[in-house]
């Protein structure tokens, strides 16, 4: 289970991002799910459970429908009317106190009605990760077209 004093570290192509530990609903393993082949809308498979299907998304490094790739797990956010899903090449859980954020509100508008999809950055290694604001990076997900 994720703790609310970590955040998770995925890549999505060769590009890695950072979400709060304590936005996620669950993180599956790619097996466990039921693959989608009809390719609309980024979907690339569904968790299923009684009634329930959620749907998971496979985007590039860009944000844009991915049509095939590699990956290993889904990331769960909530949103309504039922949990969203990007799929993601590598999953590492991150304690609070290894990752120092730094907050920022880009330029221009939002992509989402709950905002910007980034809403801090963690520079690590000469590298720059951008934080997933989770409740835009969900809304992102569900108003894909398709």
């Amino acid at each position: 289970m994720v703790s609310s004093a970590q955040f998770l570290l995925f890549r999505i192509g060769d590009t890695s991002y950072l979400v709060p530990g304590s936005a996620t609903v669950a993180i599956d393993k790619r097996d466990s799910l039921s693959r989608d082949d009809s390719g609309q809308g980024g979907i690339c498979a569904w968790r299923t459970g009684g009634t329930e299907r959620w749907p998971v998304y496979l985007l590039d490094a860009q944000l844009r429908p991915s049509g095939g790739g590699h990956w290993e797990r889904a990331i769960f956010l909530p949103a309504s009317p039922h949990p969203v899903a990007i799929a993601a090449n590598a999953v590492q859980l991150l304690p609070q106190s290894e990752v120092s954020t730094v907050s920022f509100r880009p330029l221009g508008p939002p992509p989402t009605p709950a905002g910007h999809l980034f809403n801090a950055a963690w520079v690590h290694d000469a590298n720059v990760i951008l934080v997933f604001d989770p409740g835009a990076l969900a809304l992102f997900l569900l108003n894909r077209p398709g």
